[in-house]
């Protein structure tokens, strides 16, 4: 930690009052949890209040182009109607047409637009049977979304699965094919599935 926190003070020297560089910072401290995140509020300066944050946002000419800086505050800080203004404003469904990873961003959203709903549901899909462990990642939390469940209910006649199993299938698949194997065992520990074969799995991994 103390590297890192070295390195963005030399370059704070020269970009301290860069906006970009600001905004790295308060997405770093953000998305940092206990003494780091002490740490770099402290060193730099940062502030998680919503006026500051929504100043940043609105008076930068990039503000809206960078939605997993600023939407992750606003879900937290904010209101489900500031929340679903960014992403029209970031043109995050237009976005999501070339990037699935922007779905990810739908987490938080009150309601999609009706002329977005079928991308949404095709770009759902394609992460939902990927075999790619991101494309599971995302399918997982919008999954857990009760808002987001309630939309494919709605708006696609494919039936998905109940989480739980969809996400042993999946790490158990990952154990079969050795790949992620950290990440798969926590994951089965994390349903609960602490039989002898994944222990014995897990231990010989660390090993």
């Amino acid at each position: 930690m103390k590297y890192l926190v070295r390195v963005l003070e030399f370059l704070n020297e020269d970009f301290e009052d860069l906006p970009l560089f600001k905004n790295l910072l308060i997405y770093l401290s953000y998305q940092s949890t206990g003494e780091y995140q002490e740490v770099l509020v402290d060193k730099f300066d940062i502030s998680f209040n919503m006026n500051i944050i929504r100043k940043n946002y609105r008076s930068l000419n990039f503000g809206y182009d960078l939605p997993f800086v600023f939407l992750p505050l606003i879900y937290e800080k904010g209101s489900i109607v500031e929340y679903d203004s960014f992403i029209d404003n970031s043109k995050i469904y237009e976005k999501l047409k070339s990037n699935r990873e922007y779905l990810l961003l739908l987490n938080g959203v009150g309601s999609i637009p009706k002329k977005s709903r079928s991308l949404v549901v095709s770009s759902f899909d394609q992460v939902f049977n990927s075999n790619e462990t991101f494309d599971s990642f995302i399918s997982f939390i919008l999954k857990n979304n009760s808002n987001f469940q309630q939309f494919l209910k709605s708006h696609s006649q494919k039936k998905y699965g109940v989480l739980i199993r969809e996400k042993r299938r999946f790490f158990r698949k990952q154990i079969s094919n050795k790949k992620n194997l950290l990440y798969s065992f926590i994951g089965l520990f994390s349903l609960g599935d602490f039989n002898e074969e994944n222990i014995a799995g897990y231990l010989n991994y660390v090993r």
